[in-house]
């Protein structure tokens, strides 16, 4: 069974800046993953996943930018870059 948790913890340079933010959103249990959401300075969230009986990791990665943060002159950029990764 797994559990909602809200605990925070950040993390900080040895010369006491702030390097990212830890929320731990689900704690696993009975083989189910624990699902963290990290978010760095500049808003950079990343979601990670654990599963302790598969050796792998699943992530994601949100930033706040795309085709509603566009200009009239930039109008499909982001459309065209997303072509050029993918």
């Amino acid at each position: 069974m797994t559990s909602r948790s809200s605990a925070t913890t950040a993390r900080t340079s040895s010369e006491g800046r702030a390097v990212a933010r830890t929320q731990t959103l689900l704690k696993g249990s009975n083989g189910i993953g624990t699902v963290r959401r990290t978010v760095l300075p500049g808003g950079l969230r990343i979601v990670t996943e654990t599963l302790p009986s598969v050796r792998s990791a699943t992530f994601g990665i949100w930033a706040n930018v795309g085709s509603r943060d566009e200009t009239p002159t930039l109008n499909g950029a982001t459309h065209y870059l997303e072509h050029l990764l993918f």
